[in-house]
């Protein structure tokens, strides 16, 4: 019964996004987990870099899966947003707890973090990219507001089921800021405000 709520929520989310398009309006507004505090990365932290490096990600997902995150992470380059269709694929992976405190499937948790870190990373970096080319103010702000909103979205909808395989929302906006560098943070401060830095 549990997994029907979850899956009613991740549809739910899927609609909602659906309704809200792809980000493009001018209107529109690698692993970690907890240990990364003390700077040292927990052991599910090296499993996760280890499974995303050797390509084991692929062996934990179906045909229709793996589709899924290749076509979220083309979207992203695209400059839409990856949220919807990473939405659905996190929910797959993500949707449910271990049972009864079983292990998290390492794979899982780099599954859930190429959508979530990967992915975001990729959509922010071509909105701006647009921005830098964009030529007059107003293109310039809606590029950073759309990359902005892009991660309060996908940390409403997809970072609520991080924890599930075994990963921080935290940790992983850590890892988005660090990937982006300071540069950008600072050419688009609601991206640095949303991530808190």
């Amino acid at each position: 019964m549990r997994a029907i709520g979850r899956a009613i929520q991740v549809a739910s989310v899927a609609m909602l996004l659906t309704a809200c398009g792809d980000g493009e309006s001018p209107h529109a507004g690698n692993a970690s987990s907890g240990d990364e505090v003390s700077g040292a990365p927990s052991e599910l932290a090296n499993i996760v870099a280890e499974a995303k490096s050797t390509g084991r990600v692929s062996s934990v997902l179906s045909r229709r899966q793996q589709e899924r995150l290749d076509e979220a992470m083309t979207k992203a380059r695209e400059g839409k947003s990856p949220t919807q269709t990473c939405a659905i694929l996190t929910g797959v992976v993500a949707g449910t707890s271990a049972q009864d405190g079983g292990a998290v499937e390492p794979e899982r948790a780099a599954v859930f973090e190429a959508c979530y870190v990967d992915a975001s990373v990729a959509f922010v970096k071509t909105k701006l990219d647009a921005m830098t080319k964009a030529g007059d103010e107003d293109a310039r702000n809606n590029a950073c507001t759309s990359a902005a909103s892009h991660l309060l979205v996908s940390s409403m909808s997809i970072g609520g089921y991080a924890g599930n395989v075994g990963l921080d929302v935290k940790a992983l906006n850590e890892k988005i800021a660090q990937q982006l560098g300071a540069d950008a943070l600072e050419r688009c401060p609601p991206i640095a405000e949303f991530l808190k830095l």
